[in-house]
């Protein structure tokens, strides 16, 4: 589980949120991209017109998938989780990163970046951010994502990423229509989706 935040997140002028008519070729990309990926699935990409893009030259360099939704945050354990809940929503600059009683943020899926542009990922985060007036947005990779990767070198995931528990999470499948064996996956990359997260 990551957590990337923005203060005052800044808009790229190479940002786009897609249309109707690009989703065939986000897919095709998405696919091509995550091939050694099983579990996959594309069926939100796209959801509510809400995929967002970073283009170069015309060309489709970054994107992702990014659900507006909200949370009623209980309780978090840790020290983290006191800063969270207790002191940072009463410092004026930083309270807006996290209320607890109404957690606005951005459920994330569908990264797509072309080789060579891995740090277009950034502006594109934040250009999200910026677009859909948030601070903050939350998705969770397979350990072996190469996504994963740039995340780990750069490690500009902002405040909340910082405070944050790490948290390790495991997949539960329910095979619908088929007999499903541990020993018939093969062990690749899940795809994991953010939509429920929303």
């Amino acid at each position: 589980s990551i957590v990337f935040s923005r203060l005052s997140p800044k808009l790229s002028p190479n940002f786009n949120r897609i249309e109707k008519e690009e989703l065939p070729l986000i897919k095709k990309l998405l696919l091509d991209q995550n091939k050694t990926f099983t579990l996959q699935t594309l069926e939100n990409i796209g959801y509510q017109g809400n995929y967002y893009v970073i283009k170069i030259n015309g060309e489709i360099v970054a994107g992702i998938q990014a659900n507006p939704t909200s949370w009623k945050i209980e309780q978090l354990k840790g020290i983290g989780g006191i800063i969270l809940l207790k002191i940072l929503p009463k410092i004026p600059v930083l309270k807006k990163l996290v209320n607890p009683k109404n957690y606005s943020f951005l459920a994330i899926e569908g990264f797509y970046v072309k080789n060579g542009h891995e740090n277009s990922l950034y502006p594109l985060l934040e250009s999200t951010l910026h677009y859909l007036n948030e601070t903050s947005a939350l998705f969770q990779l397979d350990f072996k994502d190469p996504i994963l990767n740039i995340f780990n070198k750069n490690k500009k995931l902002g405040i909340l990423n910082r405070l944050r528990k790490k948290t390790i999470t495991h997949l539960l499948i329910k095979p619908i229509g088929f007999d499903l064996k541990s020993s018939d996956l093969p062990n690749g990359t899940a795809y994991i989706s953010s939509f429920d997260f929303s």
